[in-house]
């Protein structure tokens, strides 16, 4: 499926990308859902305080929002020959933890496909909708959500 037509949400402070990545899980699989309206129930469903999100809370708020749509099951590792498997598959995306350059802490952001070279992923930039990720320098991978559409 192109996803270049859809329109992804940015991370727009510095502790709500699990949240976001949420959000953006909810617009993938096509579920009628709104910033203003949805991210506050899922902050609250996350526990996100300034310290951000546990990836624990965030099992279960995907598993809540999702829960009609998709099927979510977690990864402490996956190796990336099965990683660019399932994103190939458009029936297939995730919400990944990993590190990012520079930074102590985890980030959550949504990957929903894999081109070329290339995985796209939304709210892996901060304040940046959707970014291109060279494969070869894919970041270390702390956990994963894969979710599969029902």
């Amino acid at each position: 499926m192109d996803y270049s037509n859809v329109k992804f949400y940015a991370q727009r402070d510095r502790h709500n990308c699990g949240p976001i990545a949420i959000l953006n899980s909810m617009k993938w699989c096509n579920i009628k859902c709104s910033y203003i309206r949805d991210l506050k129930n899922i902050i609250e469903c996350c526990h996100t305080e300034n310290d951000g999100t546990y990836d624990g809370y965030l099992e279960k708020a995907a598993k809540k929002f999702l829960n009609e749509y998709a099927v979510i099951r977690k990864y402490k590792k996956l190796n990336k020959k099965r990683l660019i498997e399932y994103l190939k598959n458009e029936n297939y995306s995730m919400i990944v933890g990993h590190k990012l350059k520079g930074v102590n802490y985890e980030h959550f952001s949504f990957w929903f496909s894999i081109k070329e070279d290339f995985i796209y992923a939304a709210n892996y930039e901060y304040k940046k909708e959707r970014s291109k990720i060279l494969i070869e320098e894919m970041p270390e991978i702390t956990s994963l959500f894969l979710i599969r559409k029902k």
